[in-house]
């Protein structure tokens, strides 16, 4: 969806302030980002549908040395940018490399806040994928964590099918995806698991009185991702596999453990007679 490149965008209007276009355009029009993406940046082609391919990052030192090589240039530039490169220069005296410095961090800065609309977009978009798939396929994850408590027949089933489905090889699946899924669902269907919508088609109003909690937490476990998930079952299986110490076959000695001297050495007899007859040791602090 170039979600990334629009959103980038936006942030480097929002920091050049009002009367930005003309600025960001030649900003884009510049050799030092223009190059960074294919063809030429068109302000008015914004929208879902456009074809436009802008970059989805822009590093923070070309930026810089854009918008000095604009300022050296003569370009009107906007107020925001005058009034941040004014106290800028005022820090910096002469120093170009500081003056540059500062324009990388004040950019970063902005673009944090960028990386944040992001993120909370995606969280959205997902999170409603996730409703809908749930709905689809009638996942409500506490109806589901019932039947799996109240019915050890039914854990057994679903435990098999799971180790069953790890052991096979997908390289050798030839099922489309929705082929797949309509199968599991089946499976899963077939051993009793409330999962999917079965034959008949149930009044909307009423699944959705009965269900809609559970379609939402599966939505908000989805919208977590997988590397959290796989986190999880990692951690759980760790703590699984752990053997208590007092399990053990007793308990052990530990290996670095010496026994004690029996007999004196002679050489440490002769150290003793030595410090007898009035010799101080090499080291009394021992």
């Amino acid at each position: 969806m170039k979600a990334r490149a629009s959103n980038l965008e936006r942030g480097i209007c929002e920091l050049a302030g009002s009367n930005s276009q003309d600025f960001v355009t030649r900003l884009y029009s510049h050799g030092l980002i223009n190059s960074l993406f294919k063809g030429t940046y068109n302000a008015a082609a914004k929208g879902f549908f456009s074809k436009r391919n802008l970059p989805s990052y822009i590093p923070s030192k070309n930026f810089a040395l854009a918008v000095i090589d604009m300022k050296n240039a003569g370009v009107n530039l906007p107020q925001n940018i005058r009034d941040a490169l004014k106290a800028f220069e005022t820090v910096a005296g002469q120093d170009v490399a500081q003056l540059q410095l500062h324009i990388e961090e004040w950019y970063n800065g902005a673009m944090e806040r960028v990386s944040g609309w992001y993120k909370r977009r995606s969280q959205w978009i997902v999170l409603t994928l996730g409703l809908a798939a749930a709905i689809a396929v009638n996942a409500d994850c506490i109806d589901i964590a019932k039947r799996l408590s109240t019915d050890s027949n039914l854990r057994q089933s679903v435990e098999r099918m799971a180790e069953t489905t790890v052991k096979a090889n997908p390289v050798n699946d030839q099922r489309t995806p929705l082929d797949r899924i309509k199968e599991d669902l089946a499976s899963l269907d077939g051993i009793g698991l409330p999962l999917g919508w079965g034959k008949t088609a149930p009044e909307a109003l009423e699944m959705v009185k009965l269900h809609w909690a559970g379609w939402l937490l599966t939505a908000l476990a989805i919208s977590l991702g997988a590397p959290f998930w796989f986190d999880m079952l990692n951690k759980i299986m760790v703590v699984r596999s752990t053997v208590k110490p007092s399990e053990k076959s007793g308990p052990e000695a530990s290996k670095d453990a010496k026994p004690a001297a029996s007999a004196t050495p002679a050489g440490d007899s002769a150290a003793g007679a030595g410090q007898a007859g009035g010799e101080a040791p090499a080291d009394s602090t021992t």
